[in-house]
């Protein structure tokens, strides 16, 4: 009964944002993501203690309490502002990106490379990346989970299609994404999230610790022979965006100095983190499977052992 209500009120919460804030001023929506954020961090209890317990985990004692905690509420004020942008870019868009949107020259040499499995994860603004390029006639085929909120999933498939981004669905995405390399397109995975064995995923070091990251970028470089491109999108001073992006790197290149592409796509995720620590989400159980007979040792309260076949 309170997942209907919680759904509804998010709703209305969303229509309201909708109507409201494209009108603000950029420095009234960081403000709000501001307040937003660190009221957040202050009320949501459970997530706080999950993010803090994650930073223990990334970070142990190379960071103090203090710092921590700095970095925790960072998170929080930046998906408050992810989820504030979504509603500003939606009005006067191409005017809005001219204002806040830059490209590193790493990003201008890299994304050229075509065909390529291009790789980001949760840091910054992802959406607004992935929708900026679609809007300059470079996209990426992208994979999409749906949200489970009705209305909230509503709302980013239009914003998508209004910027004419074009989305897969999860359970339909090995062929279409073969194809599209295939063919010479790029295609663009988010990679920082739990994926179990069972369901294509394998245990691989982050921050000193095995989690289960997917094997797609590994498998459609295996299949297609296309390389792989890490980028991701931060937010500077004054709320200004910037896109960065790593020299390609072929699977032979990265089984070389890495180990392997998931292995080299997750060191490209942990060394973005390092470098932007709160602009990822802490908030995400990331440490919540150990390997079964893997010491417990320095994982989050949280975290559960499992066998490769169990999840």
């Amino acid at each position: 009964m309170l997942k209907p209500l919680r759904y509804v009120l998010e709703g209305v919460l969303a229509s309201l944002a909708f109507v409201t804030v494209p009108l603000l001023p950029r420095r009234a929506v960081l403000s709000l993501a501001r307040g937003l954020g660190d009221a957040a961090f202050r009320l949501a209890g459970p997530l706080r203690r999950i993010a803090l317990a994650n930073l223990d985990t990334a970070f142990g004692d190379s960071v103090d309490a203090a710092r921590k905690r700095d970095v925790a509420r960072g998170a929080f004020r930046m998906y408050a502002r992810f989820f504030l942008d979504l509603f500003w870019f939606s009005f006067r868009g191409e005017a809005r990106v001219r204002q806040c949107f830059r490209f590193d020259p790493s990003f201008d040499a890299h994304w050229r490379t075509k065909p390529a499995v291009v790789v980001t994860c949760h840091l910054g603004n992802w959406e607004m990346l992935g929708q900026v390029l679609a809007a300059r006639g470079e996209p990426a085929l992208s994979v999409a989970a749906p949200v489970r909120n009705p209305f909230v999933n509503w709302m980013l498939r239009s914003s998508r299609r209004a910027a004419a981004r074009p989305i897969v669905e999860k359970h339909r995405m090995v062929r279409r994404l073969v194809r599209a390399l295939r063919a010479g397109d790029r295609v663009a995975l988010l990679l920082d999230q739990n994926t179990v064995p069972r369901v294509g995923g394998t245990f691989t070091p982050f921050f000193g610790l095995p989690v289960p990251v997917s094997k797609a970028a590994a498998a459609l470089a295996a299949r297609t022979d296309a390389p792989i491109v890490f980028v991701y999108c931060v937010a500077e001073e004054g709320g200004v965006y910037r896109a960065h992006a790593l020299p390609p790197l072929t699977a032979a290149e990265a089984g070389e100095r890495y180990g392997g592409v998931t292995e080299a796509v997750t060191r490209f995720i942990e060394d973005a983190v390092r470098a932007h620590p709160g602009e990822w989400g802490w908030m995400y159980k990331r440490w919540k499977y150990i390997p079964r007979g893997y010491p417990r040792k320095g994982y989050p309260f949280y975290a559960l052992e499992i066998e490769d076949g169990n999840l």
